[in-house]
């Protein structure tokens, strides 16, 4: 059996129709796959991925992606703070 991460994110609109992403719902359905098909990932507040063991988690503001050890992955906006800190650091 092959499975892999998530295929597709999908934000229902307030019918339930799947819609362009937009963050701001704060929705996530994704979607594993198994032999041939792809299988909706049961709603949960957590859910880590079997082959990369990365962790999402659904907080009430934001998703949370979760490196195995468990540290978290950075937000894009974070990336150049921490870039500057670590560079800091080195000198």
């Amino acid at each position: 059996m092959t499975v892999s991460t998530p295929a597709e994110i999908i934000y229902p609109d307030s019918d339930g129709q799947p819609m362009a992403d937009n963050p701001d719902d704060n929705v996530l359905q994704g979607w594993q796959r198994g032999d041939s098909t792809l299988r909706p990932i049961p709603s949960s507040h957590a859910w880590q991925s079997p082959l990369l063991k990365i962790r999402f988690v659904i907080r009430p503001d934001t998703l949370g992606v979760h490196f195995p050890a468990g540290q978290r992955f950075l937000q894009t906006v974070e990336l150049p703070q921490a870039l500057e800190s670590e560079h800091l650091r080195a000198e």
